[in-house]
């Protein structure tokens, strides 16, 4: 616990680790709005819904990591092989989509332990793949036990996230699992964090950077930001979309269908806002009583 608050405290630059925060609060909220609506869904939305949930879980896993590595102030030269810091995103994708088709396509009531499984699994070896991109005049020596615990706790924090989109106890849920996605990505790699010691080597050296910290924090930001974007808006292209649906379902409901004309539902429907009206203002009594037998004679 102490080595762990001595590299939140010590070690790191407060104004980079708020921006990962806050882009893997912002990236996992977008995940679970998408997440929670594979439940309702099917065929080739599902499938789609899936993909874009991966997308943006994956670039938050990807982009939380790295900007944290940016934050992380070693003391000694540094940099990042492009190849690996590249395929990391890809296996954050690649695993978020794993851990998506177990939550939204497994029948099994035990799905999303197997989801949370995968999520924080897939967290864990990003994480550590991530951390052989990082590049530094030495030698990193782990402990297993410190590495076996962070993965651990993304996989508990990860299958409570994944609970709480199955098993929804009010329409919030939704930002109890994002809380608990935040907490699998954060205690997984802050946890790991701790799990090595560094040690100088005079046979290590340091490549040339290819990008300043700077420049590769930008493009994190921005590369996560255009993605970000795209769930925002599928998104909310998906919920117009229910919408409309909706509204239209209701309509037909509501017209018989050979006349054309407002049926028992409709009636139904109207005599039950009138009562809603009467019960807040008395003076649309008169003005009811009108209304109705015009409408349905």
């Amino acid at each position: 616990m102490y080595r762990l608050i001595e590299c939140l405290t010590q070690e790191h630059h407060y104004g980079l680790l708020a921006l990962a925060t806050l882009i893997c609060l912002t990236g996992s909220c977008l995940t679970a709005l998408i997440a929670r609506r594979l439940m309702c869904t099917a065929g080739m939305r599902k499938r789609f819904q899936m993909f874009l949930a991966a997308l943006i879980g994956g670039a938050t896993i990807w982009s939380t990591h790295f900007l944290a590595m940016l934050a992380y102030e070693p003391g000694f030269p540094h940099s990042y092989d492009p190849f690996l810091t590249t395929l990391t995103l890809f296996v954050a994708v690649i695993g978020l989509l794993g851990s998506m088709t177990a939550l939204g396509q497994m029948s099994s009531p035990v799905n999303f332990t197997l989801g949370g499984i995968a999520f924080g699994t897939t967290v864990s070896v990003m994480h550590y793949l991530g951390m052989t991109a990082y590049q530094l005049p030495g030698v990193l020596d782990w402990d297993m036990t410190t590495v076996h615990a962070s993965v651990l706790f993304g996989c508990l924090f990860g299958i409570a996230s994944f609970h709480r989109f199955i098993h929804p106890v009010t329409s919030y849920c939704w930002l109890g699992g994002a809380l608990f996605m935040v907490l699998s990505i954060c205690s997984m790699h802050f946890v790991g964090m701790t799990a090595f010691t560094f040690e100088l080597s005079p046979l290590v050296e340091v490549p040339p950077k290819v990008m300043s910290d700077t420049t590769l924090g930008i493009f994190i930001c921005g590369v996560t930001g255009i993605l970000f974007i795209i769930g925002f808006i599928s998104l909310n292209i998906e919920a117009g979309a229910d919408n409309d649906a909706r509204t239209m379902i209701e309509q037909n409901a509501s017209i018989h269908a050979l006349t054309g004309l407002p049926n028992r539902d409709a009636l139904t429907q109207e005599l039950t806002r009138c009562q809603s009206l009467l019960r807040l203002d008395k003076g649309h009594q008169a003005q009811t009583s009108r209304d109705i037998p015009t409408r349905w004679a």
